[in-house]
């Protein structure tokens, strides 16, 4: 075989022992077809100790043996989402789960609360959120507020959003192997009932700087050879 060819296949193995496919969540609809989506929808709570879904699968549709749970649930669905071309899915971007405060819903607190648990306390994880809500003329701004290992932020306004998301990247799961996302609305958020949205999600797993540096020390020893040769 060709050593250019052999460089190549050795290499391809090496990323793949520490790349992970990407893990894509549908908050609100049942999507369907490749790639696969992780669906929440509004009907899967039950209570904080149970499960919304016991094993996410990534987008080939493999199991990952992370859970999602929530503490602090939505108030319910939204379907005026965007079905033009966006970052996900138009069967996930058309429609979202919302919260607001008292003033809409009694006894809401526009407070949502979301915990992933079974995570590798090895690796660290990027998430990137998108929301639209199609026919709002007021800022809807929502915070997601991600904390584990180390915490980090970021803010989205869904109303008439198509192609904006926002990402936090680099948090680590804590000692337990969770990840606790709280979204609340920003301090831009002028809507009288603090509405807040979140309709798709994608994350994705990024290996510990030590597999990185054996991954590179790989790179470097297959060239070494190639060239010798």
């Amino acid at each position: 075989m060709n050593k250019t060819v052999v460089f190549f296949l050795s290499l391809t193995a090496c990323v793949s022992l520490v790349t992970a496919t990407p893990i894509l969540i549908d908050f609100g609809g049942g999507s369907t077809g490749s790639p696969t989506y992780n669906n929440v929808t509004d009907g899967l709570f039950v209570n904080d100790s149970t499960a919304l879904l016991t094993d996410l699968v990534d987008e080939d549709n493999l199991s990952t043996g992370i859970s999602l749970y929530s503490s602090n649930w939505f108030d319910g669905t939204n379907n005026g989402g965007t079905t033009s071309p966006a970052p996900f899915s138009s069967s996930a971007t058309k429609n979202s789960l919302f919260d607001a405060n008292d003033s809409w819903s009694s006894g809401q607190d526009a407070m949502v609360v979301l915990i992933f648990e079974g995570l590798d306390l090895s690796k660290t994880y990027d998430f990137t959120m998108y929301a639209s809500r199609m026919g709002a003329n007021d800022n809807r701004s929502t915070l997601y507020s991600f904390a584990g290992g180390n915490s980090g932020s970021a803010t989205l306004n869904p109303s008439n959003n198509i192609v904006n998301t926002t990402a936090v990247s680099g948090i680590s799961p804590n000692e337990s192997g969770k990840i606790t996302l709280t979204m609340t609305p920003d301090a831009a958020n002028d809507n009288g009932y603090d509405f807040i949205y979140l309709g798709a999600m994608e994350i994705n797993v990024i290996p510990e700087p030590s597999s990185l540096i054996l991954l590179v020390g790989a790179f470097g020893s297959l060239l070494h050879m190639s060239r010798r040769r």
